[in-house]
């Protein structure tokens, strides 16, 4: 065998394999291209395997002396948003985020984690009455006449966020959260209210949460509300507290909806 790191030969043989995965290094964030082709007779410079190699790193976040014109590969040089993080970061990477209160995030499915320093009391993420507080596998927003967007783009539990209280949500759906792995979580004072135009799609459901895995979390005091339309028709207003989720060791009490008891 031959092997091929970022173009260049680093090794042949039977016993190359280890020597070849050594060259790589261990500086997080880097990629290598590594292919591996036959050597032997008929069979020579036939592609036995190529892949892309990419070493995961930790970025971090300080809303207090953080900076988003810093890199964000240490502590002293943190980001000052978790979204400065998350658009930087890859497949594989962690975010550690100091303890302050955060503006809300989306992910869109990304395969990262997203940890609080020092657990959900210390780290908020406070959707300001405005916005999901998390979005962490769909599209930023929903727009009327589009209604490919409320399919399987924004689904996925790929990100997991852990460690935080998300709470001031306000949204069509899941103003807490959308998606994603949720762990170790509050999710609070969270409020979904349906749109009329919003017929086709998800809407007035799950105040707190929808659509996601949630372990050792606590749902408390989320509501969602109905729109009627000019006809007189009824939208959403259910789930005040989560809706479509699965759980594992949650707490869910004290949510509410106009429509029935959530």
């Amino acid at each position: 065998y031959i092997w091929i790191v970022d173009g260049e030969e680093v090794g042949s043989g039977t016993d190359a394999t280890s020597y070849a995965i050594s060259t790589l290094g261990d500086e997080p964030g880097t990629r290598h291209d590594v292919a591996c082709y036959v050597n032997d007779g008929p069979w020579s410079n036939i592609v036995c395997c190529k892949w892309t190699v990419y070493l995961p790193r930790t970025l971090y976040v300080d809303a207090a002396g953080g900076s988003d014109e810093a890199d964000g590969a240490s502590k002293e040089g943190a980001l000052s948003t978790i979204q400065s993080a998350i658009d930087r970061s890859a497949n594989g990477d962690t975010i550690v985020v100091a303890d302050g209160v955060y503006a809300p995030i989306a992910t869109r499915n990304r395969k990262i984690v997203i940890q609080s320093e020092n657990g959900y009391k210390n780290a908020i993420i406070d959707g300001g009455g405005e916005a999901n507080c998390a979005l962490l596998g769909g599209p930023e927003s929903i727009v009327e006449g589009e209604p490919e967007a409320y399919g399987e783009l924004w689904q996925g539990t790929n990100t997991v966020l852990r460690g935080f209280t998300l709470r001031n949500g306000h949204a069509a759906w899941g103003a807490g959260v959308t998606a994603g792995t949720v762990e170790n979580c509050l999710i609070v004072s969270n409020t979904v209210e349906a749109y009329p135009w919003n017929s086709s799609g998800p809407n007035g459901l799950g105040g707190g949460a929808y659509l996601s895995v949630l372990r050792n979390c606590t749902i408390v005091g989320n509501t969602s509300s109905p729109a009627i339309s000019d006809e007189g028709e009824v939208y959403g207003g259910i789930d005040g507290g989560s809706c479509a989720c699965t759980f594992f060791n949650c707490i869910e009490w004290g949510n509410a909806d106009d429509v029935e008891e959530g």
